[in-house]
């Protein structure tokens, strides 16, 4: 009779901090509102109903194509002058669209500590690339900078939706767009340790007109002994 196996349990899964899971789901809400916006910017360009504009700005998923979108049909429509505040707009929503990807697509990491009297610590809680290196990894604090960057570019689309929706004549001959910053939330590299550069040859000292004279007399001795 053969013995019975032994069942081996999995060790249990390690759960983040609940507060880091809800900072996720927060980012994604809120790059959701992000891209429901332009598609109403690109509803009161066209004139299209929601639905309609909902469906074209759907099936343009590429970042920068969608951007070169919205910079020709504004160049149309307001003979340029929306083209400098869409254009710092369209950088800011490059860098948005990078990070949103880092949080959706990048995996769990947490950080486990042996302590001396051999529990188990755990600490931070992150997203990080699957394959380590190159990119530093997302913690809680940069989710809620992501955060910010949404609400706040999400005023600047809705401020040039309202532009648009007002037509051509509302804009003054200086329009003057409202500053757009820079992102507070990036996807940041990893810096590689710089290789140490060569130690330098020593320096000759530079010899005077009288130093070399008597340098070349002594070359001349020796050479005339040498013979």
């Amino acid at each position: 009779m053969s013995s019975p196996r032994k069942i081996i349990k999995a060790p249990p899964a390690i759960v983040g901090p609940k507060s880091f899971h809800q900072a996720v789901g927060h980012a994604i809400e809120s790059y959701a509102k992000v891209e429901a916006a332009l598609a109403y910017l690109l509803k009161e360009i066209l004139q299209l109903t929601a639905i309609q504009a909902f469906v074209v700005s759907a099936a343009i998923q590429n970042t920068r194509a969608r951007g070169e979108m919205f910079d020709d049909l504004l160049r149309i429509s307001f003979a340029g002058k929306l083209n400098p505040y869409w254009s710092k707009c369209s950088v800011f929503l490059g860098k948005l669209a990078l990070f949103r990807n880092a949080i959706a697509h990048w995996h769990p990491h947490t950080s486990i500590y042996l302590m001396y009297d051999d529990t188990i610590k755990l600490g931070d809680h992150s997203l990080g690339k699957l394959v380590p290196g190159g990119s530093d990894h997302i913690r809680e604090p940069d989710i809620e900078l992501f955060i910010t960057d949404c609400a706040k570019i999400k005023y600047h689309i809705d401020l040039i939706t309202a532009i648009v929706r007002d037509g051509p004549k509302s804009l003054p001959e200086k329009f003057q767009p409202p500053a757009v910053d820079q992102n507070l939330a990036v996807v940041r590299q990893l810096q590689t340790a710089k290789e140490p550069r060569p130690p330098r040859p020593p320096s000759i000292p530079k010899l005077s007109a009288a130093q070399r004279r008597a340098k070349a007399l002594k070359d001349a001795r020796q050479k005339q002994g040498r013979e």
